[in-house]
């Protein structure tokens, strides 16, 4: 008998010696899980919320399933009714995953700091970018579990005629893709202020943007008839470029979001600004290759003229925050300065500053101005080289000006701080922007030359009336007071640069102050 049960038991001891292997693999790699991604996915299982949510999500898709086959009756294998049911099934999943699962993001890290828990978490070895992932991260799994769950409703609508499966794969993934920006969004906007008031602001705001947002994209996933132009080249194109760039832009604003987090004495600027470079040859990089390798298209004025606005706005934004930075360097910054000259020359335009940013801004606006009026050249046409000199003046102006208020701002009250500063920089802007067109609309929508020193301030208005060919004397005129003003404002800024720039390379260490 023993010797009949010997093989019975060896086998048995040798599946559970694996099992135990394969569990205490399985162990190793949960310790390399980010720990706020484990703690957020206990609490979401463990949540009657998250159970209610997901349960109604299952409730909805299969009543919507089984309504609209009882509609659709006899039909139902006669008439393309695929498409129709892919829309309802994902009206409920964009809901799910653009509306639902961004918001409990923003809740869960808002309540972090409404309960004063993430200064527990801000004392252990977790770093402020591990916090940021794993809060992203729990969000984007409940995604997959509403993909997942909204699987089986949308394999029976791919059996029906009508269903397009590229179509809805390049949906699907695209919405996966939206739903990580909106959730990426979404935790900068719970960081950006410690204020209660903001905070209200902020839920309202981000309610209403989730809204408007859902109905946006549902309406051109639905009803757009984006299918028809999926046979085009450019359509792939264009979806890989926004794409990239897309995630670019969410790789910066979680950068921004791990700042915010950061200690004050930390280095909060070096990484944004290096993500912001290169976001910026990016761009530089798609005009010179389109000039290229399809002159049709990248030597045209108008395209020459979209990557001008681009940069230009990319710039605006991004140096109004900068040039709002303290030109404070902490002893911990201080004690991570290189001890060669050559290094600290190099990366004196992505340490914290205002002053220094200028110098990070400035440059990339003259490299914009540069290449633009190259490309433009090679073209023939200089309307293109015209309109990134119009677009990196006034990222110098409103740079420069963001940058000089803060330090006049300082010197009148330490209570103005740099979110003062860019919210009076954007008031000013607006109200000039308002201003400008008020010619604009009593001449009935024409550009009139006479009014070319008010347009001149608009960005928009101003690469109007250089695209118009009768405005050149505007031009000119224009052009010559942005000049004029760009210099006078760098001119209040010279002697902050020139110190800020000292201050890094005479600097021997934080023992010297």
């Amino acid at each position: 008998m023993s010797d009949a049960a010997s093989p019975h038991t060896s086998s048995v001891e040798t599946q559970t010696a694996r099992r135990r292997a394969f569990d205490a693999r399985l162990s190793r790699v949960s310790d390399w899980l980010n720990p706020i991604l484990v703690k957020e996915t206990r609490q979401a299982t463990k949540s009657i919320g998250f159970a209610m949510v997901f349960l109604f999500f299952l409730a909805i898709s299969w009543f919507v399933l089984v309504a609209t086959t009882i509609a659709a009756g006899d039909s139902l294998e006669t008439r393309p009714w695929g498409e129709d049911f892919f829309s309802w099934f994902y009206g409920v999943l964009s809901f799910a995953t653009m509306v639902i699962v961004p918001f409990t993001a923003y809740r869960s890290l808002l309540t972090e700091r409404e309960h004063n828990t993430y200064e527990l978490l801000s004392i252990s070895t977790l770093k402020p970018q591990q916090v940021v992932r794993g809060k992203l991260a729990s969000a984007m799994l409940q995604v997959f579990l509403y993909y997942a769950a909204i699987g089986p409703f949308i394999a029976f609508a791919s059996l029906l005629q009508g269903f397009n499966v590229l179509y809805v794969s390049w949906a699907l993934a695209c919405s996966f893709l939206w739903s990580l920006a909106l959730c990426a969004l979404l935790l900068l906007i719970s960081v950006a202020s410690n204020f209660r008031q903001w905070q209200i602001i902020s839920l309202i705001g981000s309610i209403v943007m989730l809204l408007w947002g859902w109905g946006l994209v549902l309406t051109m996933v639905v009803g757009s008839g984006l299918e028809r132009e999926m046979d085009d080249l450019w359509f792939w194109f264009t979806t890989a470029i926004v794409i990239v760039f897309g995630l670019s832009y969410v790789a910066l604003v979680l950068r921004i979001t791990t700042a915010r987090l950061t200690f004050a004495a930390g280095n909060r600027s070096t990484g944004i600004r290096i993500l912001l470079v290169v976001q910026f040859w990016m761009l530089m990089l798609l005009a010179i290759g389109m000039a290229f390798f399809d002159p049709v298209i990248g030597l045209d004025d108008e395209f020459q003229t979209t990557m001008a606005v681009l940069s230009g706005i990319h710039w605006s934004v991004a140096g109004v925050f900068i040039g709002a930075e303290s030109d404070f360097l902490s002893r911990r910054i201080r004690a991570r300065l290189p001890k060669r000259t050559l290094a600290r020359w190099l990366i004196i335009p992505f340490l914290p500053g205002g002053s220094r940013g200028l110098i990070l801004v400035l440059g990339h606006a003259v490299a914009m101005v540069l290449i633009l009026c190259a490309v433009s050249v090679l073209g023939g046409d200089p309307k293109g080289g015209l309109s990134g000199l119009a677009m990196g003046l006034h990222v110098c102006i409103w740079t420069g000006l963001a940058a000089a208020l803060t330090r006049w701002g300082r010197r009148v009250s330490y209570r103005i701080g740099p979110m003062h500063v860019r919210l009076v920089v954007f008031l000013l802007f607006l109200a000039i922007f308002i201003f400008s067109l008020v010619p604009f609309m009593l001449g009935n929508g024409r550009i009139q030359a006479e009014f070319s020193w008010i347009y001149a301030w608009n960005p928009g208005l101003m690469v109007t009336m250089i695209h118009e060919s009768r405005m050149f004397v505007g031009v000119v005129v224009g052009v010559s007071l942005l000049s004029s003003a760009a210099v006078l404002v760098q001119a209040f800024n010279a002697r902050a640069i020139a110190r800020g720039i000292r201050q890094v390379m005479q600097d021997t260490g934080p023992g010297s102050a």
